[in-house]
């Protein structure tokens, strides 16, 4: 960064500050630069080693930098977890994205009291942190997504909060758990009252999975590479994609009137629907796949009902596109 970027006390667009990798100290030039805003990204964080530095960055008093993200380059393990609590942001913050981040512990400035205002959050890499903050608790907040975050192995009760008079995540609409290598059981109790999209990727360890069953908004759920992972489809007549691909174990029992698109790719004939004997579905399907060991597409138009019991449905290659009919195979 130029030197003395500091004293541009007036400055308000940086949308990029880069700390020094000979001197991480230069990350108190922001402390003066309160009059900036929109977004603000910081990199290089590894290089800051002193918390008392990361302070003078003053970014609680930046009250017009709405998005603000966080990024470690490096693998850097040292006092990461007094640092990045030092760099506590405003209250008015929108959007905050920490990537790379190594510490144990996430920043005790990550709950509903200190960032109330908080729209979006992604935690992306942080492979050290082994459990989270209590996000549920977060009143504003309406999409997360967590990736790459190694060290987590349970999410319980923690994400969601100890406050037993507020509906954990009461404004959450998009949640996406990506490649968490290492997740092995997600307890989740009730909440969820507005969620539309909830998106479950490669997580090879994932088994006990307990999902909100009564999500009334949900309209998208993408399920993949989860093996292991036992569990129910949560109900929603609002369902519009529905996205299962080599799940050995997801239960699919009944499907919402109001589905559009569905895929459902299976490892082996009888995996995704090995539970129950038959699948029922009624409504306007304009775009589905089913596979196994090859694929299988329909496209349906007006009122229609289908029931695939367990049989060799897979095996007989149908293939159709009807416009009216009831089919029991």
């Amino acid at each position: 960064m130029p030197k003395q970027i500091g004293s541009l006390n007036h400055l308000q667009t940086l949308s990029k500050f880069v700390v020094g990798e000979e001197n991480g100290s230069n990350i108190q030039e922001l402390g003066n630069l309160n009059r900036l805003q929109g977004k603000l990204c910081i990199s290089g964080l590894e290089h800051v080693i002193n918390p008392e530095d990361a302070a003078r960055a003053n970014l609680k008093d930046k009250k017009h930098v709405e998005e603000l993200d966080m990024n470690y380059s490096d693998n850097f393990i040292g006092r990461e977890v007094d640092v990045l609590d030092a760099l506590q942001p405003n209250n008015n913050l929108k959007r905050l994205t920490i990537e790379g981040y190594n510490g144990s512990n996430f920043p005790n400035w990550i709950t509903g009291c200190h960032l109330p205002n908080l729209v979006s959050l992604q935690l992306l890499s942080c492979g050290l942190c082994s459990h989270f903050p209590p996000l549920g608790q977060l009143p504003s907040l309406k999409n997360l997504s967590i990736s790459y975050c190694d060290g987590i192995k349970i999410i319980g009760e923690e994400i969601h909060g100890s406050n037993l008079t507020h509906v954990p995540f009461l404004s959450l609409e998009v949640l996406k758990f990506e490649k968490l290598n290492n997740w092995e059981e997600w307890l989740c109790p009730e909440g969820f009252p507005l969620l539309k999209e909830l998106t479950i990727r490669k997580c090879p360890k994932l088994e006990r999975a307990t999902l909100p069953q009564h999500l009334p908004f949900l309209q998208k759920l993408n399920i993949t590479d989860c093996n292991k992972m036992e569990a129910s489809i949560p109900k929603s007549d609002n369902m519009i994609e529905l996205d299962i691909r080599r799940c050995d174990r997801i239960l699919v029992n009944e499907l919402s009137t109001s589905l559009k698109r569905m895929a459902l790719l299976l490892l082996a004939f009888g995996t995704t629907l090995v539970h129950q004997t038959s699948l029922s579905v009624s409504g306007r399907l304009s775009r589905a796949g089913i596979v196994s060991n090859g694929w299988f597409a329909f496209q349906l138009e007006g009122p229609w009902n289908i029931q695939l019991p367990k049989t060799d449905w897979f095996e007989r290659g149908v293939e159709f596109v009807p416009t009216q009919f009831s089919v029991s195979i």
